[in-house]
């Protein structure tokens, strides 16, 4: 699996011919980068991750998930929890999305403003790749809370995005390195996690 980041939250996952859209930036947000996805998973109905349509290009057809539920395709199972997240204009539903992709369990955490439940990390437990996630018009978390949430999953990488230069090495300081290497991308496989607990690895924004 090759991973990508693209800026605000925008992720792209590639696994073979399949790649996944994680948050597209829409044009009315700013930077786009087009791509043809097989999936498109949106957190939140906001211009910084709602670009669906930056993420369908050539003859590719587009499966897009918007929300809460359960979601199958291309084998791929999704489960989307939803949690209530305070941003600047009021209340939004932001969407937890778990699911697995070549023997990984991966977790996009969403913008969160408030703690995680019991409930809701019982449900999204047993994570190996978990992306914890500060958006720019919301309410967060502070540093330190968005990595404690991020670590209380377990897992065995932890990758920050929507950081700022500002903000980002402050979670990596929390998180006990203060390394400022970022990689260009991730590739990686089951076989390279196995020894890994709670690795933060940082992407460069390309």
């Amino acid at each position: 699996m090759i991973i990508t980041y693209h800026g605000t939250q925008h992720v792209k996952l590639a696994l073979g011919d399949l790649t996944i859209a994680y948050n597209p930036v829409s044009k009315a947000a700013g930077k786009v980068t087009k791509y043809g996805a097989h999936i498109a998973l949106v957190s939140m109905n906001t211009p910084e991750y709602n670009g669906v349509s930056e993420a369908t290009h050539g003859s590719k057809e587009l499966f897009t998930v918007t929300g809460p539920g359960e979601y199958e395709t291309q084998g791929v199972f999704i489960q989307g929890v939803g949690v209530e997240t305070k941003t600047k204009s009021g209340m939004h539903i932001n969407t937890i999305y778990t699911f697995n992709l070549d023997n990984m369990s991966i977790c996009f955490l969403g913008s969160l403003s408030k703690k995680l439940t019991a409930r809701e990390r019982e449900v999204i437990n047993d994570t190996d790749i978990v992306f914890v996630c500060e958006g720019s018009a919301v309410e967060n978390l502070n540093i330190a809370e968005l990595y404690q949430t991020a670590q209380s999953l377990s897992p065995k990488i932890i990758i920050p995005i929507g950081f700022s230069d500002t903000t980002l090495p402050l979670f990596l300081r929390e998180a006990g390195t203060d390394t400022r290497e970022y990689i260009e991308k991730l590739t990686i496989k089951r076989k390279d996690i196995e020894t890994k607990n709670g690795e933060v690895i940082a992407l460069m924004e390309v």
